[in-house]
C-alpha cells in the first residue's frame, strides 16, 4: 500500500519465485501516527477507531481535520481503505462467500458510505397547490403539464 502521506516508503521488494513471506505482526505502538490512522482504516473501521487508536477526542479529531492539511490528507486517504475494504467485503458476500452477518455488511455501507437500496425523490413542492384560486392552480398546471390540463379543460367544456 502506497500513498503520498505514508512516510516510512516500506513497500515490500520482490523476491525471486517461491513462497512469498510471512507478513511480520505489526507492533502497533511502535507505528507514526499517520501509519495508526491508516493501518485502523485499512481493517475496515472508522473515525471513532482512529480516534481510539491515536488516543484523542472525537471534538479533537473534528478540530484537526478542519486545521490541519496533512491530517485530512491522511484521514481522507485512510476513510478511501476503509471504503475499499468494505466494498471488498460486500462483493465477496455477493460472490457467494458466507458472512456471519450480511445484514451487518449492508448496514455499514448504508450507514458509512451513504449507499442506499434505492432513491427515493419527492415532488411534492412542484404540486401544492394548496391556498392558490383555481385560476393560479390552472396556470400552474399549464406550466407542468400542457397535454394533461388540455385533458381538464376539454372535460369541463364538456361540463358546461
Amino acid at each position: 500500500m502506497t500513498h503520498p502521506d505514508m512516510l516510512d516508503g516500506s513497500v515490500p521488494e520482490k523476491k525471486g519465485p517461491g513462497r512469498p513471506p510471512k507478513p511480520k505482526d505489526v507492533d502497533f505502538d511502535s507505528l507514526s501516527e499517520d501509519e495508526k490512522v491508516l493501518f485502523t482504516y485499512n481493517e475496515g473501521k472508522f473515525d471513532s477507531s482512529v480516534c481510539k487508536a491515536i488516543q484523542i477526542s472525537k471534538e479533537e479529531f473534528d478540530e484537526r481535520l478542519k486545521n490541519d492539511d496533512h491530517f485530512r490528507r491522511v484521514v481522507s486517504f485512510g476513510r478511501t481503505l476503509c471504503q475499499a475494504k468494505w466494498e471488498e467485503t460486500y462483493q465477496r458476500a455477493m460472490l457467494g462467500e458466507t458472512f456471519k452477518s450480511a445484514t451487518m455488511i449492508n448496514f455499514a455501507m448504508k450507514n458509512m458510505f451513504g449507499w442506499a437500496e434505492k432513491t427515493e425523490t419527492t415532488n411534492n413542492d412542484i404540486w401544492n397547490i394548496e391556498g392558490l384560486t383555481r385560476d393560479e392552480a390552472l396556470q400552474k398546471l399549464r406550466e407542468l403539464t400542457p397535454n394533461i390540463l388540455s385533458l381538464v379543460e376539454a372535460q369541463e367544456k364538456r361540463k358546461a
